[in-house]
């Protein structure tokens, strides 16, 4: 017996129900209308629920306030989707104890010791019918103390089954600062390499590190690190320098099958300061056209010095050159400019940088695509941003080309659509075409054709050269997953048997499209937009096929 609303029409309406009684509604207005009393919904045709997952929702080892556990059901007589049913009131999940077990739809979750059944109730056309299952629920976990352990253990500690452990250990580990992480300086959020005590061919890398107490913690059995990002104090100076012996509370994290840690400083040892004797700086190239740019070197005794890296600081002709990353000076304008590298109580002698007359040629997209390796200067349009854990930059495009700028960032207040002139050296990386240590300046929006965006249907012809573009696939949607951060995952495949992963990072993608992507179900048809990236083992090789095709910042358009 289903449910039946009248909504303000004036057309005469019959409802056919409790065999062939037969009611007649003419000419109601809208407000007599919304009177009408509505049945009760019912489940038409179902004879019997059950709870099919009876095993997995029982299982032992459920702690309080730790996570959900989904039910699952099975119907006989007719098929129903469970979530609309418990919407209309036609389905209900209930707790004999909400003080143990709560109810959230489909959900129910451990709210505190003890056990509980919980019941699904279905009302059918014929009465109802229900089905039980005991769950019990153990006291909530608390916060474990610390295990000592060495940097040489960690390496090799089992990631899988630390995420997997309930309550997740905390580790102390002391070892020997070394260098700073991915970065020629050290940065606020406290990222170097931790040598072990005994083996100093074994290091960790700290992927973030900070002494404000309490940033490591524990809730329902598993750890979070909220890094304040205060490695560096008000003048820029590290907390650590290379050489201090440091004892750490940490959390194991793990990045493309590494173990790394993440945590809070308990003890520093201060090591022997060792200071710079002498610092010799060079560029790769000394004359230089408006915008083009070189890489600064240096050399450096004794090799064991600790006091800090050196960094460059243009003496003279601040605005005929530029310094980026510490590492690449950019000509922007003619004339001669000084550079000296300064580490510890140390200054090198100046080197000398001309810029010429002379402007950089931008050329289209297409034309690099066969320069890896190679310095090059371009034009395209601004099609967006991307970030994931340890890798952010942009995507430029020009017609049916496209390229990922690598941890290069938009200039302020440009918006999509806008041009870019990008200059930078070209790479491949994860098996995608991309353009790195760039420099990137406003155009306007007149030179190069609007991007277009890519239909995927199969996979042939895609390769690594596509990284970057906007990409649009129409398809069959499965394994969608949804984990506890709200990143997203799926794939989509197409009619002509193309399977392409999609990936949405809640950081970077907006909320309201995760949601859209999470509500996905396995074997919705959907059309996702986003930009094509590649995920591969083989580093530094074009892949020639879709292998490792992602599509990254999607969105749900269809």
């Amino acid at each position: 017996m289903s449910r039946k609303k009248f909504r303000g029409t004036l057309l005469a309406v019959s409802l056919l129900a409790f065999g062939a009684m037969t009611f007649s509604v003419v000419g109601l207005t809208s407000c007599q209308q919304n009177e009408v009393e509505e049945e009760d919904p019912v489940l038409e045709g179902v004879t019997a629920v059950s709870i099919t997952n009876k095993e997995e929702l029982s299982a032992d080892g459920w702690y309080a306030l730790t996570a959900q556990r989904m039910i699952e059901l099975s119907f006989t007589g007719s098929q129903i989707n469970p979530q609309e049913a418990i919407y209309n009131g036609s389905l209900v999940v209930t707790s004999s104890n909400t003080n143990v077990v709560s109810i959230q739809g489909l959900y129910i979750a451990p709210a505190g010791e003890g056990t509980a059944t919980v019941t699904v109730t279905a009302k059918t056309d014929s009465g109802e019918v229900s089905d039980s299952v005991e769950v019990t629920v153990l006291q909530a976990l608390t916060e474990p103390d610390p295990t000592e352990i060495t940097v040489s253990d960690l390496l090799a500690y089992d990631y899988d089954g630390y995420m997997a452990a309930l309550p997740q250990p905390v580790f102390t580990v002391t070892g020997v600062v070394g260098e700073w992480y991915n970065d020629t300086v050290p940065t606020k959020y406290g990222n170097f390499y931790l040598h072990d005590l005994e083996d100093d061919s074994k290091s960790i890398i700290v992927y973030g590190s900070t002494l404000t107490e309490g940033s490591l913690v524990f809730n329902n059995g598993t750890w979070a690190f909220n890094n304040p990002q205060d490695f560096l104090d008000a003048d820029g100076n590290p907390t650590v320098k290379k050489g201090d012996t440091v004892t750490m509370k940490v959390l194991l994290d793990n990045y493309n099958g590494t173990n790394q840690i993440q945590g809070e400083f308990l003890n520093i040892e201060e090591g022997v300061t060792i200071d710079y004797e002498s610092i010799t700086i060079s560029a790769d190239k000394t004359t230089l056209d408006i915008n083009d740019h070189a890489t600064l070197t240096n050399t450096f005794t004794p090799e064991n010095v600790n006091v800090g890296d050196i960094t460059y600081e243009v003496t003279s002709g601040e605005d005929v050159v530029e310094i980026v990353d510490n590492e690449l000076v950019y000509a922007r304008k003619a004339g001669t400019a000084t550079i000296v590298g300064k580490g510890g109580s140390v200054t090198s002698e100046p080197i000398t940088i001309t810029v010429t007359e002379n402007e950089i040629t931008y050329n289209t997209i297409e034309s690099i695509y066969d320069k890896v390796g190679e310095d090059v200067a371009f034009y395209g349009k601004f099609l967006g941003s991307y970030a994931a854990s340890q890798n952010y930059g942009i995507f430029v495009g020009d017609g049916d080309y496209a390229v990922f700028i690598y941890r290069g960032e938009a200039p302020e207040g440009v918006e999509v659509g806008d041009g870019l002139k990008v200059t930078g050296s070209t790479s491949v990386y994860n098996g995608g075409f991309q353009v790195s240590d760039a420099d990137i300046l406003v155009d306007d929006k007149t030179r190069g054709s609007e991007p277009t965006t890519l239909e995927i249907t199969t996979l042939d012809g895609i390769d690594g050269k596509d990284t970057g573009r906007k990409v649009k696939v129409t398809g069959t949607v499965s394994e969608v997953a949804l984990d506890s951060y709200s990143n997203v995952t799926l794939k989509v495949t197409t009619a002509e048997g193309a399977v392409v992963d999609v990936k949405a990072d809640s950081r970077y993608v907006s909320e309201e499209n995760c949601n859209a992507l999470a509500a996905l179900t396995d074997g919705a048809t959907a059309t996702i937009e986003g930009f094509v990236t590649f995920n591969v083992s083989k580093l530094n090789t074009l892949p020639t096929d879709a292998t490792g095709l992602q599509i990254v910042n999607p969105s749900v358009v269809e």
